[in-house]
């Protein structure tokens, strides 16, 4: 029998009545990359000055993204590709396509696989576009940083939506469900963004007055204080 539930956020999808009862949210636990790195302060791009792009996704995350951020960003005006530069994980099939791609637009970009410095690119960067996994979610919000958000599609209870939608309401993120979104609908909100560096600004503040940086040692008073009880053995859930 689950006597504790942990939750990332207020509000979670399901819990009412005798659940709601047995919440606690305790926020997701951030590796130490992330951590060494909250205290950096967001910093908008400045007038003319290399505009850095960040994309990445799980493997689905990376097929989609492979696909759709080339047909995007060559619709970008022409004084925005010239300050573009574009660090996407990609799967190691689709790489090469995808930087002929580039090539083709003429936006300058790195590709891999995957980035063992994720942690400071996402740092590093002036926009992300990424899924809304909760710990992708947790890591935006601890380095706050904006990020246009696609949540995978048919994930287990909508969970990545739950998530985008969240972050949307705060104003700390964008959320654009992949089953609309065009080419030309992102070409246009990362367009948008960069043309309006205030709102950068903002969105970083909002997603960075979410974060949570006590998360394991939320986790860990919950347990001990479930072991404290007398009776039943101890059980928790964590739920994003």
């Amino acid at each position: 029998m689950v006597k504790a539930i942990a939750c990332s956020f207020e509000n979670t999808k399901y819990l009412e009545g005798k659940l709601l009862q047995k919440a606690r949210v305790t926020g997701t636990p951030l590796r130490k990359a992330v951590l060494d790195l909250q205290n950096i302060p967001y910093r908008p791009p400045a007038s003319q000055a290399q505009l850095n792009l960040l994309v990445f996704g799980g493997s689905q995350g990376a097929r989609y993204f492979s696909e759709m951020m080339p047909q995007a960003l060559q619709l970008l005006p022409q004084q925005i590709k010239d300050r573009l530069f574009v660090m996407q994980q990609c799967r190691a099939e689709d790489i090469d396509q995808v930087f002929d791609s580039y090539e083709a637009s003429g936006v300058a970009a790195e590709l891999a696989t995957f980035f063992e410095d994720l942690p400071y690119r996402m740092s590093n960067s002036h926009l992300i576009v990424s899924r809304s996994g909760a710990t992708t979610v947790a890591e935006l919000c601890a380095l706050g940083r904006p990020a246009i958000l696609v949540p995978l599609p048919h994930a287990k209870d909508n969970d990545q939506l739950e998530n985008a939608t969240r972050m949307e309401s705060a104003g700390a993120g964008y959320c654009y469900p992949q089953s609309s979104l065009t080419a030309e609908g992102l070409a246009g909100a990362v367009r948008r963004l960069f043309e309006d560096p205030a709102a950068l600004v903002r969105t970083a503040t909002a997603a960075h007055s979410l974060a949570n940086y006590r998360a394991v040692e939320n986790l860990a008073n919950l347990l001990e204080e479930l072991a404290e009880k007398q009776g039943s053995p101890v059980g928790a859930e964590v739920t994003a």
